[in-house]
């Protein structure tokens, strides 16, 4: 069984020139996220799977002072599990302001030749508020 977990270099890259701090890595621990004067908040998870051929986690960490999301890391995993002929391709995300929270967009490819679809985009739109609250605004498989 092949896991990985990811954040994307989009995102982190577009947040580095908004002036937003991010972490670099997948498993998100407190040592590798950036400062926040509380715990930082953890959206739900969305899950999305094509039984034998692959699975997809997204949420989001994310820290807020009473007035703004101050950064967000978006998280996710995904499985192939063995004897798919699937492959995970790679992940984008976006995030833009909102409401002084933020709605982030996660949308990962995985290649499946032999199956009837031999595409699959899974993805999902979670937007993080400054109270802690989170909400799953959209989702679906492309």
């Amino acid at each position: 069984m092949r896991i990985r977990n990811v954040v994307s270099s989009l995102a982190v890259g577009a947040a580095f020139f908004a002036g937003v701090p991010l972490a670099a890595a997948g498993t998100q621990t407190a040592e590798l996220l950036p400062p926040c004067a509380t715990d930082p908040f953890r959206s739900e998870t969305v899950h999305f799977e094509k039984p034998d051929q692959w699975s997809y986690d997204y949420y989001v960490l994310w820290c807020a002072n009473s007035a703004q999301v101050e950064w967000t890391v978006p998280v996710v995993t995904h499985e192939i599990p063995d004897g798919s002929d699937c492959t995970w391709v790679g992940d984008r995300e976006s995030q833009s302001p909102k409401d002084g929270g933020v709605s982030a967009l996660g949308m990962s490819e995985f290649s499946c030749p032999n199956a009837r679809v031999t595409v699959d985009n899974p993805w999902a739109i979670v937007g993080v508020s400054p109270d802690g609250s989170s909400r799953v605004e959209d989702k679906g498989i492309a």
